[in-house]
């Protein structure tokens, strides 16, 4: 019997991940903000704010993205910002649990 692992594994996201991160972050944001924004406010955050182009630039910017694979599918990804490389604010972590 083929079990499937629930198992998260996180590695550190490259520019070529940030399409799969934005399309994560489409199904998600809509799954759960859709209650809680307007459908403006969603698409203005999807467009600029969760957009594939941002995502690369700050990735350029002293952000650090990591994805989750769960069965060589991107679940969940994290995001982190350093100013100094020491110290780390966490700023976005989504988990897609369907």
């Amino acid at each position: 019997m083929n079990q499937k692992s629930t198992t998260i594994l996180f590695k550190e996201a490259t520019p070529k991940d940030a399409k799969s991160i934005c399309e994560l972050n489409e199904k998600i944001w809509r799954k759960i903000y859709h209650s809680l924004t307007t459908e403006a406010q969603m698409e203005y955050m999807l467009q600029n704010v969760h957009s594939e182009k941002n995502i690369k630039e700050l990735m350029n910017q002293n952000n650090h993205f990591f994805i989750g694979m769960m069965n060589d599918t991107i679940v969940a990804y994290a995001s982190v910002y350093t100013a100094d490389g020491k110290c780390y604010d966490l700023n976005r972590f989504y988990i897609d649990t369907e």
